[in-house]
């Protein structure tokens, strides 16, 4: 009969100390990356898990869920996307008694080792995992863990990990097809459709829908999801000899810095520019004009992905996931494009 791995294989394959184990699984703090990475990797080669024992007397589930966000921390602060997201997730697991513990890291790395550790260490019951990317790696390494996980926002990886989703493509659809319906046909996208693969499929869509209508003047162009690189992006496809009259953002916090930056250069909204953001929330009535905005119920989003979560921690099947598909909301950041736009 093979000899169950221990604490001991670990640190001595990791070339640390039982203690320093103890510390990575405790995600305590202090310890270089190197070494948390080294020891998480050890505990993955040997198979090694918490024993029955020490589970059994730490009330072997933690009633915890967890999420880690890589984004820089401005962005977390301000994107009313992400505040109902996590209002959904509080709603679902605070009448069941469960906790949500989160944490916020700046690099792909710390992020799964930040998860890894937490999972081996007992801190958490199974993970959610937001801001799914194009070839993302963290499903498989987090399968090689056996690690309960959803994951929120890609369809196309259902096949791998069960993924709360809903079809952003028809929304899309719907905002190319209300812009031409205003006579714009130089509309442009602003996006990070490069590492985000909501993005990416939202992007295609965009792509589709434009070709679809006949439309060959229509640019994509890839961006951080911050108000700098926004402003930056619109400063420069407004400076253009012919600009667009229309631009869709991926979200409020980037739509507001393109607004800003019309005003800037005298270009008014929605006379001369049509704007519209992915994702409505109640400061879309507070711009000025009041912000045209795809609504996407995130609420209701981060419910789905946390009850998918404890079903499985509950033995049971997540189910499919589908949300309810995002609808446009027109506002006053729209109009029909003007005479001068579409020159």
């Amino acid at each position: 009969m093979q000899k169950r791995p221990t604490m001991a294989d670990v640190a001595a394959l990791a070339g640390v100390s039982k203690t320093t184990v103890s510390l990575v699984l405790n995600d305590r703090p202090g310890l270089p990356a190197s070494t948390r990475e080294r020891v998480l990797a050890a505990t993955e080669q040997l198979g090694w898990t918490p024993s029955a024992t020490a589970r059994a007397l730490s009330g072997a589930k933690t009633d915890t869920i967890g999420i880690v966000l890589n984004r820089p921390p401005a962005i977390t602060g301000i994107e009313p996307a992400l505040d109902a997201f996590f209002q959904g997730v509080e709603r679902e697991v605070s009448h069941r008694s469960i906790s949500l513990m989160m944490r916020v890291v700046n690099s792909h790395a710390a992020e799964l080792t930040a998860l890894r550790s937490w999972w081996y260490g007992g801190r958490v019951d199974g993970v959610v995992l937001v801001d799914l990317r194009a070839n993302d790696d963290r499903p498989t390494a987090l399968g090689k863990a056996h690690i309960p996980v959803v994951g929120v926002g890609n369809a196309a990886l259902r096949p791998i990990l069960p993924v709360a989703w809903r079809d952003d493509g028809a929304a899309m659809d719907e905002v190319v097809a209300y812009l031409t319906a205003l006579g714009h046909t130089r509309i442009a996208r602003l996006s990070d459709r490069s590492v985000l693969a909501y993005a990416r499929a939202r992007s295609e869509a965009f792509e589709a829908s434009c070709s679809i209508r006949g439309l060959s003047d229509y640019t994509i162009n890839d961006i951080a999801a911050t108000h700098a690189a926004s402003a930056q992006a619109t400063r420069g496809l407004l400076m253009q000899a012919a600009p667009p009259s229309a631009i869709v953002y991926d979200n409020t916090v980037t739509a507001m810095a393109g607004m800003a930056v019309a005003q800037e250069m005298g270009i008014q909204v929605p006379k001369d520019l049509s704007i519209v953001a992915w994702g409505n929330s109640e400061i879309c009535n507070y711009t000025h004009p009041t912000l045209s905005a795809v609504e996407a119920d995130d609420k209701d989003v981060g419910s789905m992905a946390a009850r998918m979560l404890l079903d499985m921690i509950a033995g049971q099947e997540p189910g499919d996931g589908k949300c309810p598909s995002p609808v446009l909301v027109p506002r006053g950041s729209t109009a029909p494009v003007s005479r001068i736009a579409a020159a």
